[in-house]
């Protein structure tokens, strides 16, 4: 969103938030609650800080959204990275490996 362009103020009007809350999402300064449908703004806001690939293979395909701690209810930015499924079944399988 904001690498197409768009002012804060113009995130913020499309997602229903305030300017500045737009930005600290965007920036990482602030979490968000997800509920009610807030997952796919949060998913959208962390997939397009990764640029819309997955940061371990690349792909640009099946894309999802991993909390890299393993807690699903800490949606920092810095908890999340976006991955494809591929390699987010594999990161899983191995981490039940061992």
């Amino acid at each position: 969103m904001k690498e197409s362009g768009l002012t804060y103020r113009q995130i913020g009007d499309l997602l229903g938030f305030s300017r500045q809350y737009a930005h600290q999402l965007y920036s990482g300064y602030h979490t968000l609650n997800v509920v009610k449908g807030k997952r796919k703004v949060l998913t959208l806001i962390i997939k397009e800080r990764d640029d819309n690939f997955c940061r371990f293979c690349g792909a640009q395909d099946n894309l999802i959204i991993h909390h890299i701690d393993g807690d699903t209810s800490n949606n920092q930015s810095y908890n999340l990275t976006t991955m494809c499924q591929r390699c987010h079944k594999a990161l899983h399988c191995n981490q039940n490996k061992t």
